[in-house]
């Protein structure tokens, strides 16, 4: 089952605005299960699984780490362990699980955006009415990122064959290096927006008011409800936090 794009986005401002609302461990733990199971159910389960495998084994430093900051430096709540001025309560674990499920949540809802198409989110903003230079605007960054990551991943594989390996390289030396390779990386990527924008001013971007797309991305019944749900649920949820 292929789900409309529009759904996915409606999704995602549901499950952000419930991760804000909500300092809740059990609420996070649904948030990133509901979104697992959205990429499970999505048609490049294989690719983004193997994707994410490879990303969670790079920031699982970064999520050991957070969790430590966030037991250190919260010292409210009952007292757990005590080494010194170093104390273990419920507030500060409770508070570093919720940052590293919010953290893994934003991946996998990362995950799903990027999953699809450059002209999928063209069709989906020109479905809800939006002018056509916001549209191509907001797809141009989010297709960015992936594009970035993509030549980020080139120059890593340029080293490997110089004999340069990543995991063999100290904390501060895998700092150094990825320091070094933003600036090739963003250049490149510069290159790839002045191409870009020449195409455009060629094809007379901004010409015609009206434009014409080969495709339409119709919503299927299931689409339907599923964002008819989704609102209701994010009024009932807003409504009930205002109130």
């Amino acid at each position: 089952m292929k789900i409309n794009l529009r759904t996915i986005l409606i999704i995602i401002i549901l499950l952000t605005t419930i991760s804000l609302l909500f300092q809740q461990v059990l609420v996070q733990l649904y948030l990133v299960l509901i979104s697992l199971g959205l990429i499970l159910l999505s048609s490049h389960r294989k690719k983004n699984m193997k994707s994410l495998q490879q990303r969670f084994q790079g920031l699982i430093k970064l999520f050991v780490i957070l969790f430590l900051m966030q037991i250190i430096f919260r010292n409210e709540g009952n007292v757990y362990m005590e080494w010194g001025i170093v104390k273990i309560t419920d507030q500060g674990v409770n508070y570093g699980l919720i940052s590293t499920l919010r953290i893994t949540l934003i991946i996998l809802l990362a995950a799903l955006l990027f999953q699809r198409p450059f002209y999928d989110y063209l069709l989906a903003f020109h479905s809800w009415h939006f002018p056509y230079e916001i549209s191509f605007l907001i797809a141009s960054v989010i297709n960015f990122i992936p594009t970035y990551r993509s030549q980020f991943l080139t120059i890593k594989e340029n080293l490997y064959l110089r004999g340069i390996y990543f995991r063999k390289l100290t904390l501060f030396q895998r700092f150094r290096t990825v320091s070094q390779l933003i600036f090739p990386v963003l250049s490149r990527a510069l290159l790839q927006v002045k191409d870009r924008a020449i195409a455009l001013e060629l094809r007379g971007f901004r010409l015609y008011k009206n434009r014409t797309f080969i495709y339409e991305h119709k919503l299927a019944v299931w689409d339907w409800l599923i964002q008819l749900f989704c609102l209701l649920l994010l009024v009932f949820i807003v409504k009930g936090q205002i109130l």
